[in-house]
């Protein structure tokens, strides 16, 4: 059977606002690689919805197959989409929603662009002006708890991944008071390298998907040892 490399994650793990698939990391590298690749990632994802992506297909990883997961930062949270709460369905088309094999999930919308301020100061939920979200927001939203959470998704990936597991991080900041190891830290990669598509979009470019590409297939080949 042929190896694969799985791809799960947020914006970070596509080729955000580029024009081709061929232009992102995940094509790069699995053309270097010579593997096929399945990628889950969906665009401004939280760790929760990543490892249910992860949980879902984690009995047909391989023992050879490379699992890169682009994990989130813990202040993003989605929720399960139940079809009969009346307050979900009046917030479903304002919301960003998700669709996966077994299970649908909706998210606060945030308007503000992909700059610098809030990839570094503006992660933290506040208020949108939407009673559901902002309920949760308010009453019971706990930066603690969203790091608990995070520390057991990762912790659960490491003891659980038949394949070689390469996990990246949003940033520096994200991983706060969390116990992990991976290839980098995107929004500091991006910082360090020159590498945003723009000062409104700080997205990996072109070139940072390639020096990306390059890092990662460093790492693969220094875990194949």
């Amino acid at each position: 059977m042929n190896k694969t490399l799985w791809i799960f994650g947020q914006s970070m793990s596509l080729p955000f606002n580029l024009n081709r698939e061929e232009d992102g990391w995940p094509y790069l590298v699995s053309q270097q690689l010579g593997m096929d690749y399945q990628n889950f990632a969906k665009s401004a994802a939280d760790n929760f919805f990543i490892y249910h992506c992860y949980l879902e297909v984690r009995d047909q990883i391989k023992a050879d197959d490379i699992v890169i997961i682009g994990w989130s930062h813990p202040s993003r949270k989605s929720f399960v989409l139940d079809r009969s709460n009346a307050k979900q369905m009046a917030v479903l088309d304002t919301s960003i929603y998700y669709k996966t094999k077994t299970q649908e999930f909706i998210r606060s919308s945030n308007p503000v662009k992909d700059s610098w301020q809030k990839f570094l100061q503006l992660m933290k939920p506040s208020n949108k002006g939407v009673e559901y979200y902002d309920t949760w927001f308010t009453e019971y939203y706990s930066e603690y708890e969203q790091r608990c959470n995070f520390q057991s998704y990762v912790d659960s990936v490491s003891h659980t991944c038949t394949g070689l597991y390469l996990p990246f991080f949003f940033s520096k900041e994200s991983i706060i008071g969390i116990d992990a190891d991976g290839t980098g830290h995107m929004v500091d990669f991006i910082l360090e390298h020159d590498v945003a598509i723009s000062k409104d979009d700080c997205h990996l470019n072109e070139n940072g998907h390639k020096l990306w590409a390059d890092n990662l297939i460093t790492h693969i080949r220094k875990n194949q040892k």
